[in-house]
């Protein structure tokens, strides 16, 4: 850790710059003409608390998938004259899989040990045919299997040519997959019939469900106060949190209110620095593909040489390993 660039923040903190994030992305849309709307736990805040959930520590909205790399270069351009915001993976060449972050400077994170720029996710959501849905899912799936090197199976099957044994073809694979969906596929997603649905990326693969909204609960759009401002809101407000949280006015238990992304806060007084461990944690995070064909190569070379039943105890060892040596070097810090 840098010595003198970081300094101890509450939560509370971090709520504030948050909303000084979601007051630049409003009007970045609105100098721009490009809709957004408050998503999942930042809707439901500002439904059930007229603000953050208490216990919140990120804002999540989405934007319409044929907007979304409009609204990625408006605000990419901001960053250029805002020198205290940045995109996470636009301010480098880390490949785009991920949902674009819009994030400051001024506030960092950390979850066990891993440090990152604060930010908001910033989802594009597609509006497709109810026909397309089954095409839709899996191409989901595939991006969410190049992410992680995995993905849930929730009626979905990849399709098998991206699962492959050769390193040099799943990397090549994931590039032009990854091409394919940033800027061919969700500028594609711009189906606005009465029999259309709306569909934010990620739900199936986090949430384990396979939730889409019907055109008319999102659109047209409205408005909706969140700590004392003014922001953009799906039309049916109460339809869209009941597919997301079923009796959404219903606090969770005492166990369940805690921030999901951080367990430390901090201040940054270093630009710099803050970029810089973002892009690293990025750079981490894109290691887990990696991981998953190289575990996937060896596991095909075993079943090959009838001794998976070894291997799987091999992969049991070295994962015990592993969080032994993470755990040990988090007690040495």
């Amino acid at each position: 850790m840098k010595k003198g660039c970081l300094t101890p923040a509450t939560l509370k903190d971090l709520q504030a710059e948050l909303l000084h994030l979601l007051k630049i992305i409003d009007k970045v849309c609105r100098e721009n003409n490009i809709e957004y709307w408050l998503e999942a736990g930042t809707l439901l805040g500002a439904v059930r608390h007229k603000g953050f959930i208490p216990w919140d520590d990120d804002i999540d909205i989405s934007v319409p998938a044929e907007s979304y790399l409009q609204l990625i270069a408006a605000l990419d351009a901001e960053s250029k004259v805002n020198e205290d915001i940045f995109l996470y993976y636009e301010h480098n060449s880390i490949p785009k899989v991920g949902v674009e972050k819009l994030a400051t400077t001024r506030m960092m994170i950390q979850m066990k040990g891993v440090m990152s720029a604060c930010f908001i996710d910033i989802f594009p959501a597609r509006l497709i045919n109810k026909n397309d849905i089954e095409e839709d899912l899996n191409v989901i799936a595939i991006n969410q299997y190049f992410d992680s090197g995995s993905a849930k199976k929730i009626g979905i099957n990849i399709d098998k040519k991206y699962i492959r044994s050769n390193f040099k073809d799943s990397f090549l694979e994931k590039d032009r997959f990854t091409q394919y969906y940033h800027f061919e596929y969700l500028s594609s997603c711009n189906y606005k019939g009465e029999d259309g649905v709306v569909k934010r990326s990620s739900m199936e693969y986090y949430l384990g469900v396979n939730s889409f909204f019907s055109y008319s609960d999102v659109f047209p759009l409205r408005k909706i106060i969140f700590e004392g401002f003014e922001f953009s809101c799906p039309n049916n407000v109460e339809n869209y949190l009941t597919t997301w949280f079923g009796d959404y006015m219903v606090l969770p238990p005492k166990s369940q209110q805690v921030a999901k992304h951080s367990d430390q806060i901090f201040f940054c007084n270093s630009a710099q620095f803050a970029k810089k461990t973002t892009t690293d944690y990025l750079v981490e995070q894109s290691k887990r593909f990696y991981y998953f064909s190289f575990r996937r190569l060896v596991k095909n070379l075993t079943i090959k040489l009838r001794f998976f039943d070894k291997f799987k105890i091999f992969d049991m060892i070295i994962k015990k390993l592993k969080n032994f040596i993470t755990k040990h070097i988090k007690l040495s810090k």
